[in-house]
């Protein structure tokens, strides 16, 4: 499973590129705070995928742990992309498939 996974992240990571969300400077001390799910109130979601949700994920892998089961990240992603008016069908289907795996 952890393969599939990682090639999903490597994926996602790919997509994001693709699309200019793909950020090369973390977001601030304070962003990483938040106690809102998915920190929706510090960060935009592609800056949540990319520097906390892909990147502990990849930690996880790496470090041979347990990934998290009962993932619903899609249902976010999906209202936050709308929202911000993006286009993002290729992303948003894989991060259904990796929720299916992660179920």
């Amino acid at each position: 499973m952890s393969l599939v996974v990682s090639e999903l992240l490597e994926q996602m990571q790919v997509e994001m590129e693709r699309l200019a969300l793909w950020q090369a400077t973390p977001p601030t001390a304070e962003q990483f705070q938040s106690d809102v799910p998915f920190c929706m109130n510090t960060m935009a979601c592609s800056q949540w995928l990319q520097w906390v949700y892909i990147a502990r994920l990849k930690a996880l892998i790496e470090g041979d742990c347990q990934l998290p089961n009962g993932a619903q990240v899609h249902p976010y992603a999906e209202e936050a992309f709308k929202s911000e008016g993006l286009e993002a069908k290729v992303l948003l289907e894989l991060i259904a498939q990796l929720d299916k795996i992660l179920a």
